[in-house]
């Protein structure tokens, strides 16, 4: 029969034969051809194949104990072309007829393996592998194939174990973009460098292949001979694998930060002729982690800064009365507290001035708009000048609401600033509406706050203007102090 099914022909008498090696167990000792069909058949077994004839003048089928185990068909009985045909999937049989109606063409060509999907009479899906080739005769002149040869083999653990694999390397491709990560592999070698994420983390195009001096040229001044002892230090204490982070200069110039986990590969004499490993650009997460350090420092010298501020209230504050003290004290430490509000929002970058005035005058209007009028350009305000201004403005508005405008119904107040091209800042503050205004024979504790408020290392001034429709107060700020500030 195997001589058949590979394509050879085998006298007529012999083909009742075949069929019946087909179909049964593997005997010896019978004869030369009976031997060679026994081990054809064995090594088909061997190989998980699977082997079929089908005859085009009866349409009989012959299947072997392989074929008819793969197919889920009994070890024995009639298994027919309508049964073989039914078990493929629906939409896999015009691709099998296709393949049929190729194979039998006069000109067919030699056989090509092709998938379909069946499923067994137990309800089983598979995958299998199919060849097919015809056995042709020529009868009067015509060419004709006469019978269908072949052979398959169930693939469905191969397929399933292949879309496994490509499943594990789209989650290993989606991870290695999602976490920025670079798979490098080094020859020691050759030296040469493969990994096209670790090219284009270097600058370089993706299908560039780094050599050993490109990496290293990237190294930043120091950096190679730290990296050098690191891992000196780690293989003397026998180990292979180690972790490092250093900076890098890219193509671009642009420097950044890497971290890198690499793994030393042996030579069967237990030789290095390999590494391998993985690279993450870390600077996002280093630039994070300083920025972290740097606020912890400026929260520090912040807090220091305001215990000062707050001694200073405190020794400058006077009052009648304890209560009365303690309504000056709460007032001012609240101005500061909301200046530090706004700057911790900012993360102590600085302080939106318009902002600062809305919260420190907002309490006196009591409700009408009109009574509290605030214009001026958004101005940036660093985090000294912000408190000292928030401690000038409550001073004002306590002041106000005691003696000045907002004492009155009719009273009001307009705050405005403006910034001259030098950058230096004037805030002016009018009080109208009021009770008639005389100028005031000793300068009070409140006209000390002003005026050091923003003198000291801030070099601003402060400017009072008794009239008798109502104070107008100046304060001035130069521009270098508002240099750098953002918010």
């Amino acid at each position: 029969m195997y001589k058949r099914l590979i394509g050879m022909q085998l006298p007529r008498h012999q083909h009742g034969m075949a069929r019946q090696v087909a179909s049964r167990s593997v005997t010896y000792g019978q004869s030369p051809l009976q031997d060679r069909d026994a081990w054809l058949e064995m090594g088909a077994v061997a190989a998980g194949l699977g082997i079929w004839e089908w005859r085009r003048d009866d349409g009989s089928l012959f299947l072997s104990p392989r074929t008819r185990e793969i197919f889920g068909f009994p070890e024995t009985g009639l298994v027919t072309t309508a049964m073989a045909v039914a078990i493929i999937h629906p939409d896999d049989r015009a691709k099998a007829r296709a393949q049929i109606r190729r194979a039998l063409a006069p000109r067919g060509r030699a056989e090509r393996a092709f998938g379909y999907r069946i499923t067994t009479p137990a309800g089983e899906p598979r995958r299998i592998s199919l060849t097919i080739r015809a056995a042709f005769e020529t009868t009067d002149g015509v060419r004709r194939a006469g019978r269908l040869l072949g052979s398959l083999r169930d693939v469905t653990a191969r397929d399933a174990a292949m879309a496994k694999r490509e499943e594990s390397e789209s989650l290993m491709k989606l991870a290695v973009e999602a976490g920025r990560l670079a798979i490098w592999q080094s020859d020691l070698t050759t030296g040469m460098v493969s990994g096209p994420e670790l090219a284009v983390m270097l600058g370089f195009p993706p299908n560039h292949v780094l050599t050993a001096d490109e990496v290293r040229a990237c190294y930043m001044p120091g950096e190679i001979e730290r990296i050098r002892a690191i891992t000196a230090e780690v293989y003397a204490r026998g180990e292979r694998q180690v972790e490092l982070e250093y900076r890098f200069r890219r193509q671009d110039g642009e420097v950044r930060w890497l971290y890198m986990r690499g793994d030393l590969q042996l030579n069967a004499e237990g030789q290095p002729r390999a590494s391998i490993g993985v690279a993450m650009d870390i600077t996002e997460r280093k630039e994070a982690q300083e920025r972290e350090k740097m606020l912890a420092r400026e929260v520090d010298h912040r807090a220091n800064n305001l215990l000062a501020v707050i001694q200073s209230l405190v020794q400058l504050s006077r009052a009648p009365s304890p209560d009365a003290l303690r309504q000056v004290l709460v007032g001012r430490i609240t101005a500061l507290g909301r200046a530090h509000k706004l700057l911790s929002e900012a993360r102590w970058r600085g302080a939106n001035l318009r902002r600062l005035a809305v919260e420190e005058l907002l309490p006196y209007s009591l409700g009408e708009v009109s009574r509290v009028i605030i214009s001026g350009e958004d101005v940036a305000l660093p985090p000294a000048a912000a408190q000292a201004l928030a401690m000038a403005l409550h001073e004002l508005a306590t002041n106000a609401s005691k003696y000045g405008a907002l004492s009155e119904p009719s009273g009001q107040v307009n705050v405005s600033w403006a910034q001259d091209p030098a950058g230096d800042l004037t805030i002016v503050w009018t009080e109208t509406g009021g009770p008639p205004v005389t100028p005031p024979t000793r300068q009070g504790l409140g006209a000390v706050m002003l005026s050091r408020a923003l003198a000291g290392g801030l070099g601003g001034a402060t400017k009072m203007d008794w009239r008798p429709e109502g104070l107008v107060c100046e304060l001035r700020l130069p521009g270098h102090v508002l240099d750098g500030a953002g918010c």
